[in-house]
């Protein structure tokens, strides 16, 4: 399952050409193809990895990817005469079954951090049903890391311009609503920022993973004084032995950026003060809801600050939608859903789009007051579940 919906032929090229990731993957992949091997390109975009693993001698490669940028692929393997050796499946990996086991799965599905989207249950689904036994997963393990640090402009990001003004108006409720949003800032946080040593804060070996949830307690003791801001958390990706690379604050950022869970309000702090914080993930859905609870001490043991964060308060329009993931929900058709449940019933491959749309348009008139918006509706109802 590619996770990269939004992303265009343009994103998968600025992927490719990152000087951290492209080079370690290519390192990776020569480790692990032989001349002969099956290869799953989980997350093809248009087909780089897959092309590249032809020429390393892989007698075929499965290019799996739900994006549209999957229809650039045919052109990019004939340009590199390995046409026949790929087979392009424009689907969600979980929706596919391969005529072979594949002897090398290649995957690059995370965000900021491996908990993006759908990408641990995808993994864990191909490597359970479309691995070969004994076979090899790129990459093989992932450890997470966080530190607390001082960021004054990342944290006016966060904001938006939400922190306050000099005209008496009141804004502190949309404050709190932006500094609960999980973000990878377009600011880049330099090591120089970091106020703690780094925590190891998980590991996830992908060859026996299947949790999808993760919660972690971290606990720092502050090395300098400054200002702290939140918590900065970052991935180090082992993809073979020898192979691996970090996405951890330095002169260089990776393709992925950095997380940053910011505080509410930010606090001073001394060397010797502690900083606790307790980060959860939890895959409601389609995303993650982050959760982050921190308590700062001085080194005395005064309490100096206490924060509870979710990314679900962060996201006010999204908070509804959240809550009908939960799993103690009890939902209820909407209208829409009625007119979906309409058309995917009465796609039997006998009815045309056409017949369908007339259909439609006389089951619910006030929605469909034109021939040409039902006619509309079900030639997309039909392209997204039509076969």
């Amino acid at each position: 399952m590619s996770l990269h919906n939004e992303y265009s032929v343009a994103s998968y090229g600025y992927m490719i050409s990152d000087g951290i990731r492209g080079p370690a993957y290519v390192a990776a992949m020569r480790d692990a193809i032989q001349p002969g091997s099956v290869v799953l390109d989980l997350g093809a975009g248009p087909g780089f990895f897959s092309v590249l693993a032809c020429q390393m001698g892989a007698r075929h490669v499965y290019a799996v990817e739900p994006n549209e940028a999957v229809r650039a692929g045919p052109a990019l393997a004939r340009e590199n005469g390995c046409a026949d050796q790929i087979t392009f499946l424009k689907a969600l990996s979980t929706e596919v079954t391969l005529p072979e086991p594949a002897d090398v799965i290649v995957s690059d599905l995370r965000g900021a951090l491996p908990f993006y989207r759908q990408h641990i249950p995808a993994l864990v689904d191909a490597r359970q049903r479309l691995l070969a036994p004994g076979g090899t997963l790129l990459p093989r393990r992932d450890t997470l890391w966080a530190a607390p640090v001082d960021a004054p402009a990342v944290y006016r990001g966060v904001l938006s311009g939400w922190g306050g003004n000099d005209v008496g108006v009141s804004t502190e409720g949309i404050r709190r609503t932006m500094a609960n949003r999980y973000i990878r800032p377009s600011t880049d946080v330099t090591a120089d920022q970091v106020l703690a040593d780094p925590a190891q804060w998980g590991v996830l070996e992908y060859a026996t993973l299947e949790e999808t949830d993760h919660q972690a307690d971290l606990d720092w003791t502050v090395t300098r004084a400054g200002t702290c801001h939140g918590v900065v958390a970052w991935f180090e990706a082992f993809l073979a032995d020898g192979i691996t690379y970090t996405t951890a604050p330095g002169p260089r950022q990776a393709v992925y950026g950095r997380a940053f869970f910011p505080w509410l309000r930010p606090v001073e702090v001394e060397a010797g003060d502690r900083v606790q914080v307790t980060l959860s993930a939890n895959l409601i859905g389609d995303a993650y809801v982050w959760r982050w609870a921190s308590c700062v001490t001085s080194a005395e043991g005064t309490p100096k600050a206490e924060y509870r964060q979710s990314s679900l308060s962060g996201a006010v329009p999204a908070v509804e939608p959240q809550r009908r993931r939960a799993f103690d929900y009890r939902p209820q058709r909407s209208e829409s859903g009625e007119v979906a449940l309409f058309c995917l019933t009465q796609m039997d491959a006998a009815r045309t789009v056409e017949q369908i749309a007339q259909g439609l348009a006389t089951r619910f008139p006030e929605q469909f007051p034109t021939e040409q918006a039902a006619l509309e509706q079900a030639s997309n109802l039909s392209a997204r579940y039509g076969l």
